[in-house]
């Protein structure tokens, strides 16, 4: 093999190179709005309480029409309505101090916070909800999508 054909070989194989890198390093990134969309959909939950029995129960993430970081999530804590929550990056964080009435009993969302594994298959959180007893229960759950 002459230096032309050596040339042209070697060229060729640092291209094929350089695109697989390329191709590999872009695969699996999503951009913010798609990893919002990830969310979207129903969650099977099991929650561990500071005051009730441990439950599983289901929600459903919705995207605001209006803002692309925020979601709502509906039956959260097992109380109908919805919640507010931003999402940034992997984290999601509750609106403080959402008020949810039920019968005659209002619910405070305190805070919270959630993770989101890499995947976007399981949310990892922990929040704080009065109940109107006047005892702040801890909450600590998963979700997992469906």
């Amino acid at each position: 093999m002459n230096w032309k054909n050596c040339w042209r070989v070697g060229f060729l194989l640092f291209v094929v190179v350089i695109v697989g890198s390329v191709s590999v390093s872009c695969e699996g990134e999503r951009t913010p709005a798609e990893l919002i969309e990830a969310l979207e959909g129903d969650w099977k939950v099991e929650e561990n309480s500071s005051r009730y029995p441990e439950s599983t129960y289901y929600v459903t993430i919705s995207i605001s029409g209006q803002d692309s970081s925020r979601i709502y999530i509906s039956n959260f804590y097992e109380l109908e309505g919805e919640v507010a929550a931003n999402v940034e990056g992997q984290n999601i964080n509750l609106i403080e101090d959402q008020d949810i009435i039920m019968n005659i009993t209002t619910y405070t969302i305190l805070s919270g916070r959630g993770r989101i594994t890499d995947d976007y298959r399981q949310i990892d959180w922990s929040y704080q909800v009065d109940d109107g007893s006047g005892e702040i229960d801890e909450v600590e759950a998963v979700y997992t999508k469906q």
